[in-house]
């Protein structure tokens, strides 16, 4: 059974750029999608953002657009805060039920759901696709990694879009799913 306070540990300590540091190169193909699949999105919003580097990277591209995100790491929420002056706050999946349905144009992960069991799963779906018009998950498709979990994407509904590439340790699919 997966330790959820030892898998929040793990990824609250240190600072903001030695958890985001690896796999930076495959996380920038996951924005580049964005940029070229939504230049006209008004919203993102980023389930586990870190410190909003992601969130930075497509806003230096689509500047008039509103800009959210949420993460378990208060020391990278105050560093985005702090540096890239974005909307970030310290929260889990939960704080998912606070929005409206279709607040956001895009909501997107990258590497985070491969982090959170599968009975956890159904409930942070249906809140992503309840409160987006378009998902996209950038997520692993080989288990290398301890408490790395692999998820049926098809049975939410989600298309494989594209490989990002190899990381560190695990390759990476990016899935999208539409309204």
């Amino acid at each position: 059974m997966l330790n959820l306070k030892g898998v929040k540990e793990r990824y609250t300590k240190g600072a903001a750029h030695q958890i985001y540091g690896e796999g930076a190169g495959v996380r920038q193909k996951v924005c580049d999608y964005i940029v070229k699949e939504f230049p006209k999105a008004e919203s993102f919003f980023e389930f586990g953002c870190i410190a909003g580097y992601n969130l930075n990277r497509i806003k230096e591209k689509i500047p008039d657009a509103l800009y959210m995100g949420i993460d378990i790491n208060e020391t990278a929420i105050t560093k985005g805060k702090d540096e890239l002056k974005l909307r970030l706050r310290v929260a889990d999946e939960t704080y998912l039920d606070f929005f409206d349905d279709n607040a956001f144009d895009v909501v997107f992960t990258s590497s985070v759901l491969n982090h959170l069991p599968d009975w956890n799963m159904p409930g942070i779906f249906a809140n992503l696709q309840r409160i987006a018009k378009h998902v996209i998950c950038m997520e692993g498709n080989v288990n290398q990694e301890p408490d790395f979990y692999i998820h049926g994407w098809e049975e939410f509904g989600f298309k494989n879009v594209v490989s990002a590439g190899k990381g560190t340790h695990v390759v990476y699919d990016i899935w999208r799913w539409d309204k």
